[in-house]
């Protein structure tokens, strides 16, 4: 979520560690999402694609539908 970095890590268990390899579906994070309301900070989690590569978006994940863990919100185009 926006601003969570100012928690310092509360509220999150890292999964995996730098140079790890990870799988398709592997969890690599859990988040106290009731810890991360409290603290009054936002669910709100932008995600950012860099690679330069056409994506699509599922329809709604672009304008702030929620989704669920292991909806799929974009696929890479071909």
């Amino acid at each position: 979520g926006m601003d969570t970095v100012e928690l310092n890590g509360q509220g999150f268990e890292v999964l995996v560690k730098a140079d790890d390899r990870v799988t398709v579906g592997q969890p690599l994070v859990k988040v106290d999402l009731d810890f991360i309301r409290k603290s009054g900070k936002s669910l709100v989690s932008p995600v950012i694609i860099t690679s330069g590569q056409k994506v699509a978006f599922k329809d709604g994940a672009a304008d702030g539908q929620s989704v669920s863990s292991g909806d799929v919100i974009a696929t890479i185009e071909a």
